[in-house]
């Protein structure tokens, strides 16, 4: 009895198998070094027999660190390491993910050996979730960045700009193509800052504005030390990044790539990804090719792969700014001379006018934290009073949320802790935010908040302020 149950764990073990390993997986596992690949299929690239058949027909992506070969199913959270044993490809299951369907199109990567999966689509809207795995938990846990970005990315189609900076721990990517509160039946309508290239700092979680990208390009190839390989209805280019360029590639290193792939029958790309100066592409059957990226083949464009965005008058072009100033100048200059030739003396103070103008400044400021941000301010600053932290389950019974999904409670979560922190900085003219957190002791994955002990003045005195 036990060889038996012991002969089906190795057989559930074993869920893929592949007479003949494809020599492009071949060559990129016994790379020594993390390489960041890119599927060209839109579907699955293997069949894996655990998998439910909902998720078999979506695309995979596989990741290469400096250790492991890694195939992660989109849209289900589960992450394979793939093992090669002499001439068969063996999936082992190294995730206990429980929750799927929430992302779908996401965008998996790893900076060395960390893993990483970015928005994605779920439940009918996009998300601007970073997901980090973790290998000791073997669960994905959420970072949460400054800037939620709900953006999706499809294999082979424009609107999909990503740069993956291994150096610099940080990511690229041109803005959310559908706004976040589109619905399923609403995603024909582009969102208006899905040209915008944003980076996002990894380690920090904060995502900036860069400038505007005309993202045209619908397929990339690999990282190559000068860039991202790409290739649009023109030709093949390489996005320089670091130095704001766009290389066309010309020469011999062009004619190689238009006559890649080459055989006696047409072979479709699967997979590829640049190890060094060489581009590697194939199929998964026995086809592989290389090429060579001489530098003296790119040729600077003239064209910049982004410009900066103008923050203070987004509306206007190049060409009207200068008008603009021009006849902004000369209107202060006219209001000023109206204003000093027929300026009379300054008349004596009203006490009763400064006295009113008071009030309304105090009506102001009172009316500056709704009634809902008062009575939740009190409520974390009552239970510090105690020595207590708030978890999140309280902030959600206090909230009312407590029934809701998950996103929501997030969501309001984190509009009310953010819009507090916003006001009462005004109010208390201190920059650090009033409601502090720190990670849960007995869950590290949770936070719980609190008002720090110096910033309990403040809360005082915006709470007596405004009665």
């Amino acid at each position: 009895m036990r060889i038996y149950l012991f002969n089906i764990v190795i057989f559930l073990s074993i869920q893929l198998r592949a007479q003949n390993i494809p020599p492009i997986i071949s060559k990129v596992a016994k790379t020594p070094n993390s390489t960041i690949t890119f599927s060209h299929n839109k579907k699955g690239l293997f069949q894996i027999p655990d998998l439910p058949l909902n998720f078999q027909n979506e695309p995979q992506h596989i990741l290469k660190t400096a250790n492991k070969l890694l195939l992660i199913i989109p849209g289900s959270g589960r992450l394979y390491e793939i093992v090669i044993i002499q001439d068969s490809l063996i999936t082992r299951r190294l995730d206990n993910t429980y929750f799927t369907g929430n992302n779908f199109q996401s965008l998996s990567f790893n900076l060395r050996d960390t893993i990483y999966s970015y928005g994605g689509y779920g439940f009918w809207h996009f998300n601007g979730d970073l997901r980090i795995y973790s290998y000791q938990l073997g669960e994905w846990s959420l970072k949460q960045t400054n800037k939620y970005l709900p953006k999706g990315f499809t294999v082979d189609s424009k609107g999909n700009f990503r740069f993956i900076d291994t150096a610099n721990n940080t990511l690229f990517i041109s803005g959310p193509r559908h706004a976040d509160n589109q619905t399923i039946n609403q995603n024909s309508d582009v969102n208006q800052l899905n040209n915008i290239l944003y980076k996002l700092d990894i380690p920090t979680a904060k995502w900036s504005e860069i400038g505007n990208i005309n993202d045209n390009w619908h397929t990339y190839f690999g990282y190559c030390p000068f860039g991202l390989i790409a290739k649009n209805e023109i030709s093949f280019q390489v996005l320089d990044i670091k130095n704001n360029q766009i290389l066309n590639i010309k020469g011999k290193t062009l004619e190689k790539l238009i006559n890649t792939p080459k055989s006696s029958e047409y072979q479709d790309i699967m997979l590829s990804y640049c190890i060094g100066d060489k581009l590697y592409v194939g199929d998964f059957k026995n086809w592989i090719d290389s090429v060579y990226i001489d530098p003296k083949d790119l040729i600077p464009s003239g064209e910049l792969l982004y410009t900066k965005r103008n923050t203070i008058l987004p509306f206007l072009t190049k060409e009207y700014v200068i008008i603009f100033f021009l006849l902004i100048s000369n209107l202060f200059i006219i209001i000023f001379s109206i204003i000093k030739k027929y300026k009379k003396p300054k008349a004596a103070k009203d006490e009763n006018l400064n006295n009113t103008n008071n009030n309304q400044l105090d009506d102001h400021l009172t009316n500056l934290l709704n009634e809902r941000e008062k009575q939740f301010l009190e409520f974390i600053y009552n239970r510090s009073c105690n020595n207590l932290l708030t978890s999140i389950q309280e902030i959600n019974d206090f909230l009312g949320v407590a029934r809701r999904t998950l996103e929501v409670q997030k969501r309001i979560r984190t509009d009310l802790i953010q819009s507090i922190n916003q006001k009462c900085t005004y109010l208390s003219n201190n920059p650090s935010p009033i409601l502090s957190r720190i990670r849960s002791a007995s869950d590290r994955r949770m936070l719980d908040y609190f008002i720090e002990n110096e910033r309990k003045d403040d809360v005082i005195n915006i709470l007596n302020f405004k009665k």
